[in-house]
């Protein structure tokens, strides 16, 4: 890829509605411990509900040539036609097992399971009130100057009926359905 910046800001450029959804983690390979801080932010609009909503999330991954471990906190503040709520979202979990699919190693593949664990206040539109697990595979193009990482992911609720997201009168943050399938692409 000869221009990544230019790839990348067409595909902003070209990208017209957000769904607010981010439920991903760090994207690098790079063997040890890293942390690092994201943030998100989001307005919506529908025949009932207005508002906004911004998030900041701390992450930490273990990464190993053979397995890693990732983990996202995010805290969120939110409004929905008027008040406020403040405090913690759902907490992420994800390992996944890498495979190389070139000799130099900047292409590589994953197969991945991700749990959230309901630690948001669903009530305040703050988490989804269930675990979810997903798994998929996702692909990594990385060299020192920019990435590429596109992901497909089948994601299902462990709660089979009532209370949660689904059944909420209005946005929340992190949106999900009880079951998705989810492709995405980030550079």
């Amino acid at each position: 890829m000869r221009h990544p910046l230019r790839a990348c800001g067409l595909v902003v450029a070209l990208a017209r509605i957000s769904l607010a959804q981010h439920c991903h983690e760090t994207t690098s390979n790079q063997e040890g411990v890293t942390a690092a801080v994201r943030s998100e932010f989001a307005t919506f609009k529908t025949t009932r509900f207005e508002g906004e909503y911004q998030g900041v999330a701390l992450q930490a991954a273990w990464v190993h040539r053979d397995f890693s471990l990732r983990t996202s906190v995010p805290g969120y503040r939110i409004t929905r036609n008027g008040p406020e709520s403040v405090g913690w979202g759902d907490w992420l979990i994800s390992a996944q097992v890498p495979f190389s699919l070139n000799r130099a190693g900047t292409l590589v593949g994953s197969a991945t399971v991700t749990a959230t664990v309901p630690t948001g206040d669903a009530a305040k539109g703050l988490g989804m009130g269930h675990v979810m697990l997903m798994q998929g595979f996702r692909g990594l193009w990385e060299s020192s100057d920019a990435f590429l990482l596109g992901q497909v992911t089948y994601g299902r609720s462990l709660m089979t009926s009532g209370g949660g997201h689904a059944s909420m009168s209005g946005p929340i943050v992190n949106p999900m359905n009880r079951a998705e399938l989810e492709l995405s692409v980030s550079c």
